[in-house]
């Protein structure tokens, strides 16, 4: 239900009560609408499904009448209020905190180009990475309303989405989960305090931020991604979980590596382990630990890698269930051994990738987007060993498993074995997977 709909629902009035009110405010307004009563009376029903915006003077009216602003309401923003850093920004007091979170929904949810097409910011990431270290959140000290069971339903609807993405993906299930932000954990942070059950609403807050932006980043929609990120960074800040907020840099230092950025990925996990207190959670210096030394295979530093992924061991070694956040509950030897071999592939050392990916491909099954993963990436083992037709039927694999999900990044497995398969072009097994790839990528 959109927020439109709950502010007349709260009212308790009906769709020809509204109409009447809109017409005598514009009586009163001495404005012409331009609009019969049954076309305003249908109006709102596209209104109230979020499928039509109400246009001025119609859109000022509504907000009149409710006393609530357009952004309350849900109203898509006019391009005055717009702003292109909106989510980028780290606000330290917790008011303006919610109402960052709150734009970006709505922003985001009505598909406002800034945040849907907007461009990857580094800038935007380093303050922001700058803030989480040394700016203290600010709000009143007081106790807030907040219940276990508000904090239950974020975790358990945050689950749920999780699951979703990584089964399925799609840019759908990301709107249903930006539609739960907006609606459902907006209105809890505004009743929010500095007790512990608020903290605990913090958490699942970054949580869900995170998750959002996992799935942002599943669709290729960097830009929002990391105004998702961002958000996460902040809200752990007030839910006092500094490791969470070095995990949080740990996915920057991913969606970097993803877009090819290795120098930018590198000091968003050396941020990650220089946190103090990531020394009680092992897992979250491991993952930054393996971050940086792919980094350095992107670069092409061997030395710096193998030394990284030797210190990873040793860290991975003292992991365990007592020490492992619920957060990072998915982390597993065969995450380990994917991070180890993509390190190895990178640098073209296939004797080294093969038996760890083949670890992480094994242990992938029923999990659709880590099985095209793996897959590609044994398929790239096979290129560099040049066997041609293993690699080729791999990638037949990779397709239609990728064919099964809606997720941009499986996509860019298949488009990357393409193209270290291209040189072999003429041999007929590469062709019928050049051909099925392309049908893939077309569609």
């Amino acid at each position: 239900m959109t927020p439109l709909r709950q502010a007349r629902d709260k009212k308790g009035w009906t769709k020809v009560k509204l109409v009447h009110l809109i017409e005598a405010c514009a009586r009163q307004r001495k404005v012409k609408l331009h609009k019969t009563t049954q076309s305003l009376l249908r109006e709102v029903s596209f209104w109230e499904s979020g499928s039509r915006n109400p246009q001025e003077p119609i859109r000022s009216i509504l907000c009149q009448i409710y006393g609530m602003s357009a952004l309350e309401l849900g109203l898509s923003p006019t391009p005055n209020e717009a702003r292109s850093d909106v989510g980028l920004i780290y606000s330290p007091a917790l008011q303006d905190a919610v109402e960052t979170l709150t734009k970006l929904s709505v922003f985001d949810f009505n598909r406002h180009t800034g945040v849907t097409q907007g461009d990857y910011s580094v800038d935007a990431l380093n303050a922001a990475c700058m803030d989480w270290l040394f700016q203290e959140s600010r709000y009143e000290a007081h106790a807030g309303a907040i219940s276990m069971s508000d904090v239950a339903e974020v975790r358990a609807a945050t689950q749920m989405f999780d699951s979703l993405d990584r089964s399925v993906g799609g840019e759908e299930q990301r709107l249903h989960a930006v539609q739960f932000l907006r609606e459902k954990v907006a209105p809890k942070l505004e009743r929010a305090g500095d007790d512990p059950t608020s903290r605990a609403l913090f958490t699942a807050t970054a949580s869900l931020c995170e998750v959002i932006g996992w799935m942002a980043y599943d669709a290729e929609r960097h830009s929002a991604a990391q105004r998702y990120f961002v958000q996460a960074l902040r809200w752990s800040k007030d839910a006092d979980e500094p490791a969470y907020g070095a995990y949080v840099l740990n996915t920057m230092s991913h969606q970097a590596l993803y877009l090819k950025r290795p120098n930018h990925a590198l000091r968003y996990a050396l941020a990650a382990r220089a946190n103090a207190h990531v020394a009680d959670v092992p897992i979250v210096a491991t993952e930054a630990t393996l971050l940086a030394a792919q980094a350095h295979a992107q670069m092409g530093n061997e030395p710096e890698c193998r030394s990284l992924i030797l210190e990873s061991e040793t860290l991975f070694a003292r992991v365990r269930p007592g020490n492992t956040p619920s957060w990072a509950k998915h982390w597993t030897d065969a995450v380990f051994a994917t991070f180890v071999g993509t390190c190895w592939v990178d640098l073209g050392k296939p004797r080294e990738a093969y038996e760890p990916l083949k670890l992480a491909w094994d242990a992938a099954e029923g999990q659709p987007r880590r099985r095209v993963y793996s897959t590609g990436q044994l398929a790239k083992v096979a290129a560099l060993n040049n066997d041609v037709e293993q690699a080729a039927s791999l990638g037949l694999a990779a397709v239609d498993s990728t064919g099964r999900q809606s997720s941009q990044r499986s996509l860019q497995v298949i488009r990357e074995v393409d193209g270290q398969l291209r040189r072999y072009a003429k041999q007929p097994v590469v062709r019928d997977f050049h051909e099925r790839a392309r049908l893939l990528l077309a569609g």
